[in-house]
């Protein structure tokens, strides 16, 4: 895993007005007006800072807590969420179970390295079990107390996480769920799927709200929504990540430049609101500016497919994540704190990637096989 950091002069301004927020598209993703477009006239210039390693799976997943103060990497686990207060971890896991971790020192303790306890899954402080087959995806609600997970078994399925029971079961796709998330105060879920479709719930009711598809109806990798809920970013295995007024049914936008075809790889949005940001499958990291679709900056990160991405929530760094080893570390590597992360050995990374790509071969050649409409 790489961390990269924007040098000085990119460093993020004070915040924008709230009554600016409706001026330009930009400043449409924030939340709470957070960040006036951050690097000047200047383009976003990134530098390796150092290299955590120790992992001996492939990377899945990145996230930082929404205070700043952790990072978790998932490694084992398809994927990991942090509670709006930063104090609970959700990891999913192909043993077709949502665990919640309590984060405290006692457990995760970057200066100490990983939990021997945590990788035997001794210190979960919840276990939510339902999904018939493995679980791909996890989100948590605004206000901490639901959780949403998606599984291999092609439903959504909402939790009380105090209480420890499964609220209610979406039956939401007709391929395994790829990605889930709530909208900004907590009422929506959406949900995405190799079948091609994204959906948004209701929250309280389970009822779908709306059915979306591109005409072209390619496997959607990952779906969330902009900070201020008025949008939606896709990421479809055609190497395309769009972004969607779901309000009015079309794409308002198309951002093209990486290569995604074969991994679930999210797109996420830098902490000013300008920039989106993916990992690609031939190895790179590639940004582009959110309003023009012009990619800033592209640099090869990794010697493999880089699986995951996320910004810091209040400063310019990044952290990535990718399928095999990183390229060789910087020289800071050595002042590097050892990782914090949760691991379980029954959680199987690896077999669910290939579960997925058989999947998606199963559904070309299922494609290919149906007689065209005359």
């Amino acid at each position: 895993m790489l961390f990269f950091q924007l040098t000085p002069r990119q460093t993020p301004q004070k915040s924008a007005p709230r009554n600016d927020l409706d001026s330009i598209l930009p400043q449409l993703m924030r939340a709470n007006g957070a960040g006036e477009a951050a690097n000047g006239p200047g383009r976003p210039d990134y530098s390796l800072r150092f290299t955590i390693e120790g992992h001996k799976k492939s990377i899945s997943a990145v996230r930082f807590s929404p205070d700043g103060r952790w990072m978790a990497s998932a490694c084992g686990v398809s994927d990991v969420a942090f509670s709006a207060d930063s104090t609970l971890l959700a990891s999913a896991s192909d043993d077709r179970s949502v665990r919640i971790w309590e984060i405290t020192p006692h457990i995760l303790q970057p200066s100490t390295g990983p939990d021997p306890d945590a990788e035997k899954g001794e210190r979960s402080a919840r276990v939510l079990q339902g999904h018939l087959t493995a679980v791909f995806c996890v989100a948590w609600s605004p206000r901490g107390d639901l959780v949403a997970s998606g599984g291999m078994d092609e439903t959504v399925r909402v939790w009380d996480v105090q209480k420890g029971r499964m609220l209610r079961v979406l039956q939401a796709h007709s391929d395994p769920v790829s990605a889930v998330q709530f909208s900004r105060d907590g009422t929506m879920i959406v949900s995405c799927s190799w079948d091609g479709y994204f959906r948004i719930w209701d929250t309280s009711t389970g009822q779908c709200l709306k059915t979306l598809v591109n005409e072209d109806n390619a496997p959607i990798a990952s779906v969330r929504f902009t900070p201020n809920s008025k949008f939606l970013f896709t990421s479809t295995l055609d190497s395309t990540i769009r972004l969607w007024d779901y309000q009015a049914d079309k794409v308002v936008k198309a951002y093209t430049g990486h290569v995604n075809r074969k991994y679930c790889i999210p797109a996420i949005v830098t902490a000013d609101g300008r920039y989106l940001l993916a990992g690609s499958e031939d190895h790179k990291v590639v940004m582009w500016n959110i309003q023009t679709r012009e990619i800033v900056s592209s640099w090869i990160a990794h010697k493999d497919v880089v699986m995951a991405v996320a910004h810091h929530p209040t400063q310019g760094i990044l952290a990535t994540g990718a399928l095999e080893k990183p390229c060789p570390p910087s020289p800071l590597k050595n002042r590097q704190p050892p990782p914090a992360r949760l691991s379980r050995t029954a959680h199987l990374h690896q077999r669910r990637q290939k579960g997925m790509q058989n999947l998606s071969q199963r559904r070309t050649a299922h494609q290919i096989q149906q007689p065209r409409k005359r």
